[in-house]
């Protein structure tokens, strides 16, 4: 198969993010399944339900410093649970 080819094997049919946002598609996967398993790093697993309380209490708290949703904000990838 010619790279080319292959390129065109992994073009969507939809744009989503020009439809909606993550955080509407996210809101609406909540909504959709809030007790099924989204994130599992080590030992640690978070439901849909579980992940948008944390990102919420985590949103509040990047708030509540300053930050607004043109602030750049890194993270560690290893980041210790402390919020």
């Amino acid at each position: 198969m010619l790279p080319a080819e292959f390129l065109a094997l992994n073009r969507i049919a939809v744009d989503y993010l020009a439809a909606k946002q993550f955080a509407q598609l996210f809101a609406e996967q909540v909504e959709k399944s809030p007790d099924v398993v989204a994130v599992i790093a080590g030992s640690v697993q978070l439901t849909y339900r579980e992940l948008s309380a944390r990102s919420d209490e985590i949103a509040s708290y990047l708030q509540k410093l300053g930050v607004n949703p043109d602030t750049l904000v890194g993270m560690p990838p290893n980041a210790p649970n402390t919020c």
